[in-house]
């Protein structure tokens, strides 16, 4: 059987299960620390990091993947989270940060990781905070490397 690159055995055999358990996480990479959430509760570990559960207070756009050379776009909103995530919205350098997207598994009823594979892998390219007296929400724009195809290039090329 052929399998997407990226894609386990683990994930294969989760296809053919009866009862499907799925979940999304997020790994926003910034200077100082990482934030890692996924859209269960609890704390869930994937790829030996803890990803903190942050339910239906994570919001995920729709991934898009098309068989021509396009990049999409990706949309995470956050709302109700603790300060932390708001004090790294407001003083860290987020521009061109990685971001990856990663849907996976859990084994019936468990925070037990059955397999994940990578939706989204690119950057992070704005930031918004939207204060409202019910708490805040992060809103996080990213785009896929693809788009660098789209931008013309810097380089010069001069024969001697």
């Amino acid at each position: 059987m052929a399998t997407r690159q990226g894609l386990d055995a683990s994930i294969v055999n989760r296809l053919g299960a009866d009862q499907q358990a799925l979940f999304f996480a997020v790994k926003a990479e910034f200077d100082t620390d990482d934030i890692r959430i996924w859209s269960g509760i609890d704390d869930i570990t994937i790829n030996s990091e803890t990803y903190t559960g942050a339910g239906s207070l994570l919001n995920i756009s729709n991934v898009e993947e098309s068989l021509e050379l396009k990049s999409s776009g990706l949309a995470v909103a956050l709302s109700g989270m603790d300060s932390t995530v708001v004090s790294y919205a407001l003083t860290e350098n987020y521009q061109n940060r990685p971001i990856t997207l990663y849907l996976g598994y859990v084994m019936g009823g468990t925070n037990e990781v059955a397999g994940t594979l990578t939706l989204f892998k690119g950057r992070m390219t704005s930031l918004v905070i939207n204060d409202t007296p019910q708490g805040s929400t992060v809103s996080i724009d990213a785009e896929s490397r693809l788009v660098d195809l789209d931008r013309p290039s810097n380089f010069r090329y001069k024969s001697k």
